[in-house]
């Protein structure tokens, strides 16, 4: 109880020079007056800060103080230190109290009338609270500085998002749509004399592009990087207008058709398979509420996904992060294509939706995909030749020109274009099969 009132603040003391403390437990209760000699020893001790292991001063001075007292002071082994055995009236165990005293090798600025006298010397507690409130004025100027550089970055994205939100939209829904045939959708894609310009570009991207793709029939799109193959596929579902001709779904031009009644039409897999927060199922029921539990694992199974899906704890239930970045490219692809397969759509348009996967997985995946969409109209667009071997028309692109159409077999007898890049992916080998098999 002496070591606590010894160590206490100056500013207690001096609130209580002329008081009492209190010291209370639930077996006594004891009041112990802080005495002048208490404040002039605390004083004292302040005034001189030793470091560990030299406090010579200190030591003599306890020693003395302890003597005065008539406490009884043993014999210590060691240069500095004391210790002091009061004795009790009764019989019993003895209490032990051990307190340490040492200075730290720093200047004290305090302006208190008993700063310490050593020069270069500070008592720990003092330090303790300099570098308590340092770390506070340290961390305040830390957070100002995060701050200054934040705002110029906030200022920029706010801009940005600005701009898009006030940019005007080019695609717009007609005033008088047109509906589709009344004896149903057959999904019948025809481009009729297309050419496309991109805004702001002096040369068109698509010129005089016409074919027709026809339900039951794969069309393919191949050409080298660039060709435009995926703005040719992107001018169905109206992600841009044609800059001339016309697209039309049985016989209707997809501009005079509402934005949702055309994209009721399409199953569309991007080039880059998007993923949404939530779960496996809720992914690949994003295309309609009229889409099934067994729908879903159907198109899962068709995609080649069951095999990964029942291998997680969870299985159809398992979380998928924000764009699916807690899957591999090739699973998130295949998710992708399960959830197109699962809306059911009369014509499926798939860009380059089958570049992440192994050859194994490709050909087990268009097999399936085949006896899923014997009646309606798939367009792919690929860069691998062996994805469009079995296309029922292959139309390579070349700058933006159609420059050869036709299955496999005729493409390899009359298109340069094509034979080039079939004999880039193809060894010798796989060649001459391919012309023993026709």
């Amino acid at each position: 109880m002496c070591e606590n009132v010894v160590h206490g603040t100056e500013h207690d003391h001096e609130n209580r020079k002329n008081g009492r403390m209190c010291l209370q437990s639930s077996t006594m209760s004891e009041h112990i007056e802080i005495t002048p000699e208490i404040i002039e020893i605390r004083h004292y001790l302040h005034a001189h800060p030793e470091r560990s292991f030299k406090e010579y001063e200190t030591s003599a001075y306890i020693e003395k103080l302890l003597r005065a007292h008539d406490i009884e002071v043993l014999n210590n082994p060691l240069e500095t230190g004391v210790v002091g055995l009061i004795r009790g009236d009764q019989p019993g165990p003895r209490i032990a109290l051990r307190a340490d005293i040492d200075g730290l090798p720093i200047q004290e600025d305090t302006g208190l009338p008993f700063s310490s006298v050593n020069d270069g010397v500070m008592q720990v507690g003092d330090m303790m609270a300099f570098i308590s409130y340092t770390m506070q004025i340290v961390m305040s100027f830390l957070m100002l500085s995060m701050v200054a550089v934040m705002l110029p970055r906030a200022g920029v994205a706010a801009d940005r998002i600005d701009e898009v939100i006030k940019t005007p939209s080019t695609i717009h829904d007609p005033a008088a749509p047109k509906a589709l045939p009344a004896d149903g959708t057959h999904g019948v894609v025809a481009f009729h004399d297309v050419s496309f310009r991109y805004p702001g570009s002096d040369e068109d991207a698509l010129e005089h592009i016409s074919f027709t793709a026809r339900p039951g029939e794969t069309t393919a799109i191949i050409g080298s990087t660039g060709c435009g193959k995926s703005t040719l596929l992107n001018l169905i579902p109206r992600f841009y207008d044609v800059t001339e001709g016309s697209v039309t779904i049985d016989g209707v031009d997809v501009r005079e058709m509402t934005q949702a009644q055309l994209h009721d039409e399409l199953g569309y897999v991007p080039q880059k398979g998007v993923l949404f927060s939530g779960t496996i199922t809720s992914n690949l029921k994003f295309g309609g509420d009229h889409i099934t539990d067994a729908d879903a694992a159907q198109a899962a199974e068709i995609a080649q996904a069951t095999e990964f899906i029942s291998a997680k704890p969870e299985g159809f239930d398992s979380p998928i992060a924000q764009g699916g970045s807690n899957v591999s490219g090739g699973q998130k692809q295949r998710l992708s294509i399960a959830r197109a397969i699962a809306k059911h759509p009369q014509i499926y348009l798939f860009d380059d939706s089958f570049s992440a996967l192994d050859y194994k997985t490709d050909v087990a995946l268009r097999r399936a995909l085949k006896a899923k969409t014997d009646n309606a109209t798939v367009i792919i667009v690929a860069q691998r030749i062996s994805t469009v071997l079995h296309a029922n028309q292959i139309l390579v692109l070349d700058e933006g020109r159609i420059v050869g159409k036709g299955t496999h077999a005729q493409l390899m007898e009359s298109c340069p274009a094509y034979q080039e890049i079939a004999r880039s992916q193809l060894s010798q080998k796989e060649l001459n099969l391919q012309k023993e098999g026709e």
